[in-house]
């Protein structure tokens, strides 16, 4: 997981209360995505890959921001709006992917969409999200888990920049390149069945809350590294609290095969926005199928890894959080904590973490960074290659 507090999991979360939808409201959605008449719950701007997808939300006279998380099984609340909860109702075990904790359990509020309302009487949790609105540079106020979309669709079309949450309905197969079966685990959330390295077959976790192309569980991602002689990469943050380990796996997925997806060692395994984002998506959960159509630059999406550069807000500023060994970032004089003011001609407090990791996948793209060290500015550059 790349953000603290999406993904947790609530045992046995299975809330099935729906919307209150408004009459009449739909939608035909355009092109050749084959999408019949249903409810439109919510519309919301997409991101680009590698930034959280954000819906707006009122909760009473308050208008705010919630990331949309399959990987959590149910809602979670900033702490700030715990008075808005009521009484704590219970207490549970909570799987994080920072370990299990215990937390108080709450009755979600009603949580008004445009078009319908959620949550009223279903589990909820609380949590100090500030970390992840630092990290994010979004007023992020809440999490929406699958106790909320159980029974509902999310359609995602990064060719055009939008996201709508939906009625169940039957999207028409023949349009899709393919439709996977979904099973659920026992905290109500979303896996498909995944082969590794022609190997099958492994469950992963379906998860827009990691916003990488995903990560494979620590004993899988030893063997197949074993197995395979492949290279691993070690990345630490700049503040040296957590060492990544990742490396390219190939994957096929609904019968299409995914050569070189950069995943993560991680306690579980997910398939995160990044892999998401190659494709127009449409998942239906109350059917248990993903729907996935290929976009025309379906191979070179790939955020993360081209640089060997990964970079990180600590305090509203753009930080180098890890610079790889051998990687084209690595020979450019980058240093870890080194600021970057700014960005191939953008400022950095314009870019988001997505828009910066786009930048740094082009590949043959040269890279000219302005960036403060001991307080001194000085210029950096070094062009992107696909490497391992």
């Amino acid at each position: 997981m790349a953000v603290a507090w999406l993904g947790v999991s609530l045992p046995g979360c299975k809330d099935q209360s729906g919307p209150r939808l408004d009459a009449g409201e739909g939608v035909l959605a355009e092109g050749n995505s084959g999408l019949k008449r249903v409810g439109v719950l919510a519309e919301f701007a997409l991101p680009d890959p590698g930034e959280l997808i954000l819906v707006s939300v009122a909760l009473k006279t308050k208008h705010l921001l919630f990331a949309i998380d399959t990987g959590s099984s149910c809602w979670v609340f900033d702490k700030d709006l715990t008075a808005e909860l009521g009484p704590p109702i219970d207490t549970t075990e909570v799987d994080t992917p920072f370990g299990t904790t215990v937390r108080n359990v709450y009755r979600a509020p009603n949580v008004a969409l445009e078009r319908a309302t959620l949550g009223e009487g279903q589990r909820a949790l609380v949590a100090d999200l500030s970390a992840l609105r630092k990290e994010s540079r979004k007023d992020i106020r809440g999490i929406i888990g699958m106790s909320a979309l159980s029974k509902y669709c999310l359609y995602l079309d990064w060719n055009h920049g939008k996201g709508r949450i939906l009625a169940s309905g039957q999207a028409e197969r023949e349009a899709w390149w393919a439709a996977i079966p979904l099973h659920y685990g026992n905290a109500n959330t979303p896996y498909v069945s995944v082969d590794v390295e022609g190997v099958s077959a492994y469950n992963f976790l379906l998860d827009t809350g990691d916003v990488s192309e995903g990560s494979l569980a620590n004993p899988f991602f030893e063997r197949f590294v074993r197995d395979g002689n492949k290279t691993v990469r070690h990345s630490s943050t700049a503040n040296g609290d957590a060492v990544d380990k990742l490396s390219r796996f190939s994957l096929a997925i609904g019968g299409h095969t995914y050569n070189d997806m950069l995943l993560s060692a991680s306690s579980r395994s997910t398939l995160g926005l990044a892999f998401l984002a190659r494709h127009v998506v449409w998942i239906d959960f109350a059917r248990g199928t993903l729907y996935l159509a290929r976009r025309g630059d379906h191979d070179t999406l790939t955020p993360d890894g081209r640089s060997g550069l990964q970079c990180a807000v600590q305090e509203g500023r753009l930080v180098v959080a890890v610079v790889e060994p051998n990687s084209p970032a690595s020979y450019s004089g980058l240093l870890v904590g080194d600021e970057i003011v700014r960005l191939v001609g953008y400022d950095s407090g314009s870019l988001g973490l997505g828009r910066v990791k786009r930048i740094l996948a082009e590949t043959g793209k040269e890279i000219i960074l302005d960036i403060v060290r001991d307080g001194r500015r000085r210029t950096v550059r070094f062009t992107v290659v696909k490497w391992v």
